[in-house]
């Protein structure tokens, strides 16, 4: 029983080991904000654990996690176990207190379908547009038909046809 104690963590280690997963510290952290040493900290969610804490240890673990009194009472419970046992206790000790229930988280309520969005209007493109873009696919297909340096030619040639010299973009031609 003892090479599986070794190896295994007690009740409370693996319990304040959870509290203090759930609340995103490392076990510096944890250290940190409960006011004990870094080394005593690791040594209590050691499985190599031979000692029960303190009250004055518990009193310092309960502050820094801030737990709900049903949790908090657990970890109390579970070092008056230890005290009476004198050593640390494993899963299936015949006076294991039970663990709290877990709160059932709330159920979300159900999220309304978003309200419609308005389709924007179209948007007319003026004719100028159109012929520009129109002269551009000429003009490259005419090029690639032709080869490269004709497009250079045919894009000025196709929009001196559709009368866009004066489109903005064009300044030049």
């Amino acid at each position: 029983m003892e090479s599986l104690n070794s190896e295994q963590l007690s009740v409370f280690s693996a319990y304040l080991k959870e509290k203090i997963l759930e609340k995103g510290w490392s076990i510096k952290e944890f250290a940190s904000h409960s006011g004990l040493a870094e080394k005593y900290a690791y040594r209590l969610v050691s499985p190599k654990r031979d000692f029960v804490p303190s009250d004055e240890t518990l009193d310092k673990i309960l502050k820094a996690l801030d737990l709900p009194d049903a949790e908090g009472q657990y970890i109390v419970d579970l070092i008056i176990l230890e005290q009476q046992a004198g050593n640390p206790v494993y899963p299936g000790h015949p006076d294991l207190p039970p663990p709290p229930s877990s709160p059932v988280p709330p159920v979300p309520p159900e999220p309304h379908p978003p309200a419609p969005v308005p389709s924007p209007e179209p948007v007319e493109v003026s004719w100028s547009h159109k012929k520009v873009v129109a002269g551009l696919i000429v003009g490259l297909i005419g090029g690639l038909l032709l080869g490269c340096c004709s497009s250079s030619v045919l894009i000025p040639i196709v929009c001196q046809y559709l009368n866009i010299q004066g489109y903005p973009y064009f300044h030049g031609f």
